[in-house]
C-alpha cells in the first residue's frame, strides 16, 4: 500500500523513520517488520500455520506435557469449581434506581446507585459497562442535560427510564414485541 497504511500498522511516522513495509514484494510472504519489542523495528520471518497444522502442533505439545507430568486443570479433564455468581435482573434493577419522578439519569449516577443496591453484582461497574450490558436490550445511552450535585448544569451520557420500562415489557411479554 502506501505511507498512510504503513503508519496505521507500524505506528505513526514509521514511514518517515524508514520503517517501510512497502519495500516487500508480493513473493516475500512471511517476511515482515516486528515492532514493539526493543527500540527498533526488526525484519523477521514468520511461518504460516493453518488450522490443521495448529491441531497437530497442539496435540504434540499436549503429549509432551502429559509425559512430563505438567498438565493441570482443564487439560486433565478437571471441572472448574463452581463459583457462586450473583444473580440479578439488570433491567429491573436499573428501573428501581431511576425513580418514577426522574425521566432520565446519567450513566454514572445509575452505576453508583446500582452499586449501592447490589454491591455483590455491580461493584466496580462504570458507565461503559452499563452501556454494554444494556445494549442487547436495545437501550442506548444518549447525551442528556442535567444538574450536578453542586447545582451546575452539565451534558453527559445517560439513559431514559421509559426505555428501560419498554425493554422490560418486551422481554417479559414476548407477544408485545410481535
Amino acid at each position: 500500500m502506501g505511507q498512510t497504511e504503513n503508519d496505521m500498522v507500524l505506528g505513526t511516522s514509521a514511514y518517515k523513520r524508514g520503517v517501510r513495509a512497502t519495500m516487500f514484494a508480493w513473493a516475500d510472504k512471511g517476511i515482515h517488520y516486528f515492532v514493539g519489542e526493543g527500540a527498533d523495528a526488526r525484519i523477521v520471518v514468520a511461518t504460516y500455520i493453518d488450522a490443521p497444522t495448529a491441531d497437530v502442533i497442539s496435540l504434540r505439545a499436549y503429549k509432551l506435557r502429559k509425559s512430563a507430568g505438567t498438565l493441570s486443570g482443564h487439560a486433565l479433564g478437571e471441572e472448574p469449581e463452581a463459583a457462586e455468581t450473583p444473580s440479578f435482573d439488570l433491567l429491573r434493577d436499573v428501573a428501581s434506581v431511576i425513580p418514577a419522578a426522574e425521566s432520565k439519569a446519567w450513566s454514572e449516577t445509575v452505576v453508583a446507585r446500582l452499586a449501592e443496591l447490589r454491591p455483590d453484582a455491580y461493584a466496580g461497574w462504570g458507565p461503559e459497562q452499563l452501556t454494554s450490558a444494556l445494549k442487547p436490550y436495545g437501550i442506548r445511552t444518549t447525551q442528556m442535560w442535567g444538574t450536578t450535585e453542586d447545582g451546575k448544569g452539565a451534558n453527559r451520557r445517560g439513559i431514559k427510564r421509559d426505555h428501560v420500562l419498554k425493554a422490560i415489557a418486551e422481554r417479559d411479554e414476548p407477544s408485545a414485541a410481535a
